[in-house]
């Protein structure tokens, strides 16, 4: 503040109602027009006159006699006033403060303090970890050994190799353990019948707060967990929303093929994709693919997506495709490209696969943009099995966008290479499958701003290293009639290449955000909604996204993925 503000009425009013909360206040005077001489007398003045309040007041001069000063001293000397200051203070909760100073509070309100409460409930039936069962095993049993057993049953059912007989026993073993599940159903424990019954008696608004409150709190359970640097632990003891959508749509998968007769499960059928249909209008991400076992829940899938049709009608989508390496930032891209809130956690990237619902206005030949989006190509939990789920996950995801975005983080690595090979092969196998017309876009950050002449010998550089890994992929299936990456998709180098640096720029402690960073986003977004969509002359229902889903995970299902890449 000005050194002529100190007397004025409304600065004292002000600083009035700082001293109400605050042991003390911090005056940042700027003094470039009064001397040293004049600025001490007139700070002496003002000290004395607030004496009788019992606060203090310190000062920091900023420039005075008509010299400006450094930026460090006057950094140092804040960092000082404020340790003197709270030296002796205890600490007082920021809800606390605001409530002294007659500010509303958002968690005081009844409908907040409720879902609140909700929520609270949920998280303290979360049982324990114990000698002999884990607390997902606990929590969400149908989906632990069980549901694993049964994903893995079913892929090897579908192999194209399996002898008959053999495959009546699979389908044996997959009855069997869909009873052992309906046994679990009947008597489902008391942390998942909770969380289903609030979901259900809640209200549009109430449902939507209930869902934010409990991610706040698993978030928070979640992060005690980062302390233990194994990457197993973690998984493991990692518990998160999508492990409770996850286990609703297990319990309906077990239900529907038993034939059940029970009353409440028959009932419990009806309500779970409609309670899901529910959350993912309110923005919350569907999982179309399990992120522990690389598994397509299909009749699961089908009912939510039905429900979803029941409530919106059959409506046009724009599907856009999402496919990015661990650790590559994807969840920050399309947060930033579409509004939408998937997770940004250094530790966890998306293993599964999930959908989420973008409504559009009425500019468009379409009713909804449906993103489908994974970060889990080569995670680190995926062990021996990585190469054959990696081209599973790839090619799903690519097989059901109509525009396919493949985000890559950093230069030319094995890495970026490694995920170059799986899509090339999933473009080539989602061609001759699905017979749909693709588009896509390749984002490649977090590279340093460069100039025209450089982006465009970036461009080509990037078009020949997709020729060549089109040209050794081809060899090795024996296709003659593709010699370049241009034969498999349509591709313009020109418009569908875009460099730009990464959000933070820095290293640690020390980044800070890139102001440009959203505009390039915005960019490809633009790209991408007002260029490449009217490209499309067929926009898939919801009926059709459903077959779409089900016709590539079967085919998916029915090929061996065992490509053998070179990283």
């Amino acid at each position: 503040m000005e050194t002529n503000h100190l007397n004025n009425s409304n600065y004292k009013q002000l600083l009035q109602k700082f001293h109400k909360t605050n042991t003390g206040v911090i005056l940042a005077i700027d003094a470039k027009n009064n001397s040293k001489t004049s600025i001490n007398q007139k700070l002496q003045t003002h000290s004395n006159a607030h004496l009788q309040s019992g606060k203090q007041f310190r000062y920091i001069i900023l420039p005075s006699d008509g010299q400006d000063r450094s930026i460090t001293p006057i950094n140092k000397k804040m960092r000082n006033r404020i340790n003197k200051l709270t030296q002796d203070n205890k600490d007082v909760s920021l809800s606390k403060r605001l409530h002294e100073c007659s500010t509303e509070i958002d968690e005081e309100n009844d409908y907040f303090s409720k879902t609140r409460q909700m929520a609270e409930r949920v998280i303290k039936l979360i049982p324990q970890k114990s000698s002999t069962l884990s607390v997902k095993e606990q929590a969400v049993p149908l989906q632990s050994e069980l549901g694993r057993t049964w994903s893995q049953k079913n892929k090897d059912m579908n192999e194209a190799s399996i002898d008959k007989s053999l495959k009546e026993d699979i389908l044996q073993e997959m009855h069997q353990i869909r009873q052992d599940q309906i046994k679990i159903c009947k008597h489902l424990g008391s942390f998942m019948r909770t969380f289903i019954n609030l979901l259900l008696k809640s209200s549009t608004n109430e449902c939507k707060m209930f869902i934010l409150w409990l991610k706040h709190f698993l978030d928070e359970r979640d992060l005690r967990y980062r302390l233990d640097k194994s990457e197993c632990h973690f998984a493991e003891a990692s518990f998160r929303i999508d492990h409770l959508c996850r286990e609703m749509g297990q319990i309906y998968e077990a239900v529907f093929s038993s034939k059940t007769r029970n009353t409440k499960l028959k009932k419990l059928k009806k309500q779970l994709p409609m309670i899901t249909a529910r959350l993912l209008l309110l923005g919350l991400p569907f999982e179309i693919m399990d992120g522990d076992t690389a598994n397509v829940p299909i009749t699961w899938v089908r009912a939510v997506l039905m429900n979803l049709k029941d409530i919106i009608g059959d409506k046009k989508f724009l599907t856009i495709s999402v496919l990015g390496i661990q650790g590559s930032d994807t969840s920050t891209l399309l947060n930033t490209m579409f509004g939408l809130q998937f997770a940004v956690n250094p530790k966890r990237c998306t293993r599964g696969v999930l959908m989420q619902l973008v409504p559009v206005d009425d500019n468009f030949p379409f009713e909804w943009v449906l993103v489908i989006y994974t970060e889990g190509v080569r995670t680190l939990e995926l062990g021996h099995h990585e190469n054959k789920q990696n081209n599973e996950l790839a090619t799903f995801v690519i097989g059901l966008g109509d525009i396919v975005v493949v985000n890559i983080k950093g230069e030319y690595t094995d890495k970026v290479n490694y995920v170059l090979q799986i899509s090339v092969h999933a473009f080539k196998f989602t061609k001759d499958s699905m017979c749909e017309k693709q588009s896509c876009v390749f984002v490649h950050h977090n590279v340093p701003a460069i100039d025209a002449n450089d982006k465009v010998h970036g461009r080509q550089k990037f078009v020949e290293i997709w020729d060549d890994i089109t040209k050794k992929a081809v060899d090795k299936a024996n296709i003659a009639e593709i010699n370049s990456f241009n034969h498999v998709i349509e591709f313009d180098r020109e418009k569908s290449v875009w460099y730009f640096s990464d959000l933070w720029l820095g290293h640690h402690s020390m980044c800070h955000d890139n102001p440009s960073y959203s505009e390039n986003v915005a960019n490809v977004k633009n790209a991408i909604m007002f260029g490449l969509s009217k490209k499309q002359t067929n926009y898939l229902t919801v009926t059709g996204t459903i077959s779409r889903i089900e016709n590539l995970w079967n085919r998916v299902l029915k090929n061996d993925f065992v490509f053998k890449f070179q990283s």
